[in-house]
């Protein structure tokens, strides 16, 4: 992948590296919390250590939490039919819950 280069101001990249590591933190959150997406997020985390810092960038790359969720995608351009079933499953149950508590 094309890294992209970094920002030239400093406060600019240190505000990139913090929405980056927000968006890091609920992207994570995502894989276990079915109501928080992982890819978008993981998708801006991408972006903004890009902008931020290259060595934070290509740590990321390198994760196996990136290679695991974004990086199957990216290399194969569709989810796992495992990965829809799992997605599909916890969304019901989560609408399922929902719908309980307010009837």
């Amino acid at each position: 992948m094309k890294t992209a280069e970094q920002h030239s101001n400093v406060v600019i990249r240190y505000i990139f590296l913090t929405i980056g590591a927000i968006s890091f933190c609920l992207g994570t959150a995502g894989i276990v919390l079915p109501i928080l997406p992982t890819v978008p997020f993981y998708m801006l985390t991408l972006f903004c250590l890009a902008r931020g810092s290259e060595r934070f960038h290509r740590m990321f790359l390198e994760s196996q939490l990136y290679k695991k969720t974004v990086g199957a995608y990216e290399r194969d351009k569709a989810l796992t039919l495992r990965t829809k079933l799992s997605i599909l499953a916890s969304v019901t149950t989560i609408m399922f819950i929902v719908k309980t508590k307010n009837s």
